[in-house]
């Protein structure tokens, strides 16, 4: 599976933002930060340290955000699937394994930020990431929030933002060959009503085994 994550980590504190959905449209008077991860590879950055196939190795340490204007939030590797984990490969992020059985557990991946903007309304969390044998992300499941390392934050909304094929793979139980595909999503927490002044953050996901994560 390829596990593509281009992975944008967007924070807005503004009244009129915890309304809109994703992807949102900020007015020109919001206050946001944000923190992107973008062509991660063990050539270029952050480079060798991040482990190798099957995955199963500790990182050197977390990974900053990357894209031009981040703020200081960073990605890190939270567990290892049953066959290996998630590592920096050539060209993106591969949650490796050895075993070929769908829908398998690759490992988790987590983000995690400080400092927070004050008066922070809205969380917006984009991953792209490419299918394997038809799933991304494990059983379905969507990134869970957690603020000041207590109970995990409802999530407001979760949708498909944009969709492209990059090939086949045959389907186990007919034989046939369906489309690969790489998707982006898009989530989002309301956080406004949240009382006591966010002090840290975590978001974490799984990906499903031999998947690809672009950025995020």
């Amino acid at each position: 599976m390829k596990f593509a994550l281009p992975f944008t980590f967007l924070v807005a504190a503004a009244a009129s933002v915890s309304a809109q959905i994703i992807p949102i449209d900020f007015d020109p008077g919001d206050t946001t930060s944000f923190d992107g991860w973008a062509n991660l590879s063990s050539a270029g950055f952050p480079g060798p340290g991040y482990g190798t196939f099957p995955g199963s190795g500790a990182w050197l340490g977390p990974v900053g955000s990357n894209v031009a204007g981040s703020g200081d939030a960073n990605l890190g590797k939270i567990a290892n699937g049953p066959g290996g984990g998630p590592f920096v490969a050539a060209n993106s992020i591969y949650f490796g394994s050895f075993t070929a059985v769908p829908n398998t557990l690759g490992g988790t991946l987590g983000v995690t930020d400080t400092t927070i903007l004050a008066g922070t309304n809205t969380l917006v969390l984009q991953i792209q990431i490419g299918e394997a044998t038809g799933y991304d992300f494990y059983n379905g499941a969507p990134p869970t929030l957690v603020l000041n390392g207590t109970t995990p934050i409802t999530l407001e909304y979760s949708g498909l933002v944009n969709q492209f094929q990059d090939g086949t793979f045959t389907n186990p139980v007919t034989g046939l060959p369906e489309p690969v595909y790489v998707n982006t999503w898009g989530f989002q927490w309301d956080v406004s009503s949240f009382v006591d002044p966010i002090t840290s953050l975590s978001i974490e996901f799984s990906g499903v085994t031999n998947g690809v994560e672009g950025s995020c």
